[in-house]
């Protein structure tokens, strides 16, 4: 029965860990289309990037800082009583969340996409680790 119970719980936790974080995920995730590679590939080079490519850099970067945001909030009034679960899930949103986010900060955060990068650029891979191991569940004890 414990057994049961536990399955029910780590298959419950992972259903609201992908549907938690899939709006956040939605901006940045789409690194991985094709037709922004090439473009990046010349920023590396040092060649200017078209308008088009960007305003959807900073459409993702502004969709990451406003859906982060929102769930912070959203999240740090769940209450998780129990420590350790609460600790694990803490964990489970880092691990989740930072390699994508630090794949996608480190493609685009160095291209020459805006001249008013902090609008942007509001948080570093280390900033989104460490705000998900203190803010996340703040009301939880």
């Amino acid at each position: 029965m414990v057994v049961v119970f536990i399955c029910i719980v780590v298959f419950v936790a992972w259903q609201c860990l992908t549907c938690s974080w899939s709006k956040v995920l939605h901006h940045i995730l789409e690194v991985n289309k094709p037709q922004m590679g090439a473009q990046t590939d010349k920023t590396r080079a040092g060649e200017k990037l078209s308008s088009r490519h960007r305003q959807a850099i900073k459409d993702k970067f502004k969709g990451f800082n406003t859906e982060f945001e929102e769930l912070q909030l959203i999240q740090k009034h769940f209450a998780i009583p129990d420590e350790r679960l609460r600790d694990t899930i803490r964990e489970d949103n880092v691990d989740f969340l930072v390699p994508h986010y630090t794949m996608f900060h480190e493609r685009y955060a160095s291209a020459p996409f805006t001249k008013n990068p902090d609008k942007y650029l509001k948080y570093t891979p280390e900033d989104v680790e460490r705000i998900l191991r203190t803010s996340f569940f703040d009301m939880a004890a």
